[in-house]
Parts: structure tokens; sequence; C-alpha cells
């Protein structure tokens, strides 16, 4: 029987951005992702590691279960961060991601609930069960940049397609360091769940009921009346900093800095236990004060 060290020679992880940080489009992704897995499957990998995130993650473990068809010598583990990955996924990715979770070979979580370091052990995990990693990325600073920088350290060898041209790239590292500043479960609901339409700069459409109520009356607690709209119109309708500015007749800077302070309330652990249970199943660890901000909010929205 093989050892694991020898099993690790023939295993290729990949890594990738989400669908919102990628500027080619899928066909594109997924035409560079055949070629680099058909040339693994020829310098001899058969098998190969999703992270099963949206995106390049879940297309590459598609190709994988498509060639495998005609090959089946090839596998596919699924290295998912924690059970309920997918809970608050659109019902299109949530599909997807079902579907390939089934035709896995393997499915192993890393954990059994979201902590803040469960997509780094993610990685580390792939990174200590194979010998190649196949890459998507823009240039952007970012999970994505983490893993590869980790994996060269590591030894293994990397194979990346999708880099930026210099001025798009600062671009998009300003954009990636606002999501890193945003709480993910809250950035990830938003994203989720958006329909952008570039004419209307707040939208109502899609949001789930309850999350839409949650966000609200957590902006509230921060006692301006611009939380809402702004972290709405930034991180769901994408509208840039200079759109919001000039519609409210402010700097962009003072645009950064007020987004800056609602995302810093936001990160209060009291609000995020809030998102996830709501009032009436709010842990005892939460504060009494907080509680009671949140059910005063709570009564105002209602009214």
């Amino acid at each position: 029987m093989a050892s694991e060290q020898e099993k690790r020679l023939h295993r290729c992880c990949f890594t990738g951005h989400r669908p919102e940080k990628l500027e080619q489009s899928e066909d594109e992704i997924r035409e560079w992702l055949t070629e680099q897995i058909e040339n693994a499957i020829d310098d001899g990998y058969l098998t190969f590691i999703t992270g099963m995130a949206m995106g390049v993650d879940i297309w590459a473990g598609e190709i994988v279960v498509r060639l495998r068809e005609q090959d089946p010598r090839l596998h596919l583990i699924a290295a998912v961060p924690w059970q309920g990955f997918s809970a608050r996924w659109n019902p299109e990715w949530k599909k997807q991601y079902e579907q390939l979770l089934k035709r896995a070979d393997l499915v192993r979580y890393i954990s059994r609930s979201y902590n803040q370091e469960v997509f780094a052990r993610r990685n580390q995990w792939m990174i200590a069960h194979s010998s190649r990693v196949i890459g998507f990325y823009n240039g952007s600073v970012g999970s994505t940049k983490d893993m590869i920088e980790s994996a060269k350290e590591a030894g293994l060898e990397v194979v990346i397609g999708g880099e930026l041209p210099p001025r798009e790239k600062r671009k998009k590292d300003n954009e990636s360091k606002e999501r890193r500043d945003f709480p993910l479960n809250l950035i990830d609901a938003i994203m989720n769940c958006a329909t952008y339409q570039s004419s209307s700069p707040v939208l109502q459409e899609n949001i789930p009921e309850d999350f839409d109520r949650k966000l609200r009356i957590a902006a509230s607690t921060i006692k301006d009346e611009r939380a809402y709209d702004y972290l709405i119109a930034r991180y769901k309708a994408k509208c840039t900093l200079q759109i919001i500015a000039e519609r409210e007749n402010l700097s962009r800077e003072r645009i950064r800095q007020l987004l800056a302070k609602y995302i810093k309330r936001l990160r209060n652990p009291d609000i995020l236990r809030y998102f996830d249970c709501g009032i009436e199943n709010i842990p005892d660890r939460t504060s009494a004060a907080m509680v009671k901000r949140l059910q005063e909010c709570e009564e105002m929205n209602r009214s």
C-alpha cells in the first residue's frame, strides 16, 4: 500500500477567486482549467482536491468529474471548510455545490462550524495533501494569494492563470481590502443574494426577508440613519465610493470613513451572533445591553 507521502505526489489541488472577483468569463476560465487539469493528468496526477467555494473551486471540481467519466482512474476530494458551508448561498450555486458534493469520491469537513481560521485551515489541509496547485489568480490580495504563497513556501509546484495588468491589479487590491474589512457572514450573505442593476443604487429584490430585516436592525444600532443605505449601496449594489459620494454630496474619503465606522460597529460579536440566531434564540453570552438595544431597534423598525 502506498504511503501518504507517495499518494501526495499524485494529488493536485485548486485555488481561485469567487465569481464577483473574476474579470474573465466562466467559459474562458473553464477552458483554462480544463487545459491545466489535462496537463496534470498527463504528468501523473490522478486525484484532485477542491475547496468547494463558489467560482473556480466548483468549476474545477465539475471538470474533474466530467473527465472521470472517460478516465475512471481519476478521483475528486472535496475539502469543505465546515458543515453547512453553502447554507447562505443563492439557489443556483447551492445546487451546483450539492451536486458536486454527491459526486466527490471523498468529502472531508475541516470544521464542524464557521470560525475565523477555517479557510486558512482548509487551505493548509489541501497543501499538506498535494504536490501541485492549479490557481486562477488575478494578482489581488486575499485568500487566493495567501494560498499560493503558502503552497510555494511548502515547496509545491504552482500553476497560475488569470493575472491582471498592473492598473487593474491595483483596483482589485483596493476592492479586496474592503471585503476583508467586512464581517464575512454579512458580506457573503449580501453578495450571494445580490442582483446587480446599474440603474438602481439600492436594491430590495432577491434579498431574503429575514436577512434584510436583521441588517436594517443591526445598522440601526449604529445610530446613524445612513448606515443601512450606505452598506447596501456599497456591498450589494456594488456602487463605487464615487457614485455614493456624488449621490450624497460628500467626499469619497468621508464615505470611506463612514463605511469603516459602520463595519467596525457590525464586527461586535453580539451583532454577529444576532445574525446567526436572532433575538428569540440569542445565546446567554450576548451582553444584556446589546440585547436591549437590538430589541429597541426591532421595535423602532416595526413601527
